[in-house]
């Protein structure tokens, strides 16, 4: 299998569709909305993580959803271009 990043592929490379290459580029930006709810001292800690910390911070992903899926409730669900959860 041949893998490619996204900043390196040119038309064709890529088999999905211009809507869904969309939807995923916005997808990648939109995941991490979630770390404005995380504090910002697990945000900013030099050390590592606790194992609380570190399940607070893996929760800006669903955090990030939540958030969305406010703002988008009519689309929620799954439907064609809605919301899906993690």
């Amino acid at each position: 299998m041949r893998y490619i990043t996204l900043d390196k592929a040119k038309p064709g490379d890529i088999l999905m569709s211009d809507q869904e290459l969309a939807d995923l580029v916005n997808a990648a930006i939109l995941h991490d909305f979630g770390k404005m709810k995380i504090p910002m001292e697990i945000l900013n800690k030099k050390e590592r993580l606790t194992g609380e910390e570190y399940d607070i911070m893996r929760s800006h992903v669903k955090l990030s959803y939540e958030m969305i899926k406010d703002k988008n409730d009519h689309h929620a669900g799954g439907e064609e271009g809605g919301v899906v959860p993690p």
